[in-house]
């Protein structure tokens, strides 16, 4: 278990470090249960990620599922925001996902 294990550093090096924990989980078959704010992080890293809001679940998914759930909104790297939002409340740009050939890379290697 992760909790915000990107905090204090560049998005270089949070890159570099879930790709070491991706990597590992690989080699070791472990999975990794991560904690973060960051949603645009966690749309390009994550597999399976559950939303909450204010306490409360509001959906649990693949990226792409996150993505088109109507009750969450996706969190834009190249923004300011960066942080999940209810779409009650607000709304934010969608985040491209990372590319499934480099989805794969990371899981075969």
């Amino acid at each position: 278990m992760l909790d915000q294990p990107p905090a204090g550093l560049s998005e270089e090096e949070a890159d570099g470090l879930l790709d070491l924990v991706l990597a590992h989980g690989h080699e070791t078959g472990m999975t990794c249960v991560l904690v973060e704010h960051d949603g645009a992080l966690v749309m390009h890293y994550a597999t399976t990620i559950a939303v909450l809001c204010a306490g409360r679940l509001l959906a649990v998914g693949g990226p792409e599922e996150i993505q088109k759930n109507p009750a969450t909104c996706s969190p834009t790297r190249a923004g300011r925001s960066r942080s999940w939002c209810c779409r009650e409340t607000s709304s934010a740009p969608s985040y491209p996902l990372r590319p499934p050939e480099r989805t794969r890379q990371l899981r075969d290697a």
